[in-house]
C-alpha cells in the first residue's frame, strides 16, 4: 500500500514539475523543486520508519 502511495505522489509532483517548468516562471520552478525535494525526504524517511519499525 505504501509503495502505491509514494509511486502516485512521485508522479503528481512529475506533472507538477513539468507545468511549473513549461509555463511559469524559473524562480518559481525552483521553489517548486525544493518544495519537492523536501517532500521526498519527507517521503524517504516515512518508508524507512516504516521498514524499520514494524510489528
Amino acid at each position: 500500500m505504501l509503495s502505491r502511495y509514494i509511486i502516485s505522489v512521485i508522479c503528481v509532483w512529475a506533472i507538477i514539475l513539468i507545468i511549473v517548468r513549461f509555463y511559469g516562471s524559473s524562480e518559481r520552478f525552483k521553489t517548486m523543486s525544493i518544495f519537492c525535494a523536501g517532500f521526498l525526504i519527507g517521503m524517504l524517511a516515512m518508508w524507512i520508519a516504516v521498514h524499520v519499525y514494524k510489528k
